[in-house]
């Protein structure tokens, strides 16, 4: 049975603190293994013990939310990955710009061939980012 205790505010509100709380939640429990990347690398086993306690009381805050979700009525927000991508790819982007050899001057002196060695690569990692952007523009426009 759901019912109405909240005003259209109060229930977005609530939606999107849960909301925000579940995925955590779920990106935890995905985040049970070690993961090695380029320039990271992420340690995230526990002992067997320690695993499935967490898992047992994410388990137990996901309970509670779709308890609420359903008692509150709370509406479900569907989130497009794509445009969560390209927004993404926009602030690391302009990341890119801010630490070009000229803006590095602001942490101290820049070697002069740091413009030579670093700012071809990372002109293509821009131009990179500027295409997936394009296209994934292009998918966003046939959905």
């Amino acid at each position: 049975m759901t019912r109405d205790l909240l005003n259209r505010s109060q229930r977005i509100s609530v939606a999107v603190t849960l909301c925000a709380l579940e995925m955590t939640l779920r990106q935890a429990l995905a985040e049970q293994a070690n993961e090695e990347g380029i320039l990271y690398r992420r340690n995230g086993m526990l002992p067997p013990e320690q695993q499935a306690q967490i898992h047992q009381l994410i388990q137990a805050a996901l309970a509670e939310i779709a308890e609420l979700a359903r008692e509150l009525n709370l509406p479900v927000e569907v989130q497009n990955a794509r445009n969560d991508l390209w927004g993404k790819l926009a602030i690391h982007w302009a990341d890119l710009q801010d630490i070009r050899p000229e803006k590095l001057v602001r942490y101290g002196e820049v070697a002069p061939e740091l413009d030579t060695v670093f700012t071809p690569p990372l002109q293509r990692l821009g131009d990179v980012i500027a295409r997936l952007r394009h296209a994934l523009e292009g998918e966003t426009r046939r959905h």
